[in-house]
């Protein structure tokens, strides 16, 4: 785990974990990975073209109780605050396209 040190309210973390994006009242489901997350929020990667402004649901794949990271919680609910269009990559993770920040609606403990 890599801690980011940034001019930030919390520090952030380094952390690859699979999830799963639903929207807001939908059963609808977008895959996705987490890239970094922090107590206030999460940066991901998803194969769907989120809308800006909106909440999500965002379930942990991995999800394990005892984890000290994000997976550490079933799910999380956050608004997606910005997007960015990665550049092309030949990683693992090429298919998920889509980059998002997610404020979580509350900070949580790890």
């Amino acid at each position: 785990m890599i801690m980011q040190k940034e001019n930030r309210e919390y520090e952030r973390y380094e952390h690859q974990s699979p999830l799963m994006i639903y929207p807001k009242g939908s059963s609808e489901y977008y895959y996705g990975l987490s890239c970094n997350y922090s107590r206030g929020g999460m940066y991901l990667k998803t194969d769907g073209d989120l809308d800006a402004e909106e909440y999500y649901t965002i379930k942990m794949l991995n999800y394990d109780h005892t984890s000290p990271g994000p997976e550490k919680y079933q799910e999380y609910q956050g608004l997606v605050r910005w997007a960015q269009l990665p550049e092309t990559s030949t990683s693992s993770d090429s298919s998920y396209y889509y980059g998002y920040g997610v404020e979580f609606t509350r900070p949580v403990e790890y």
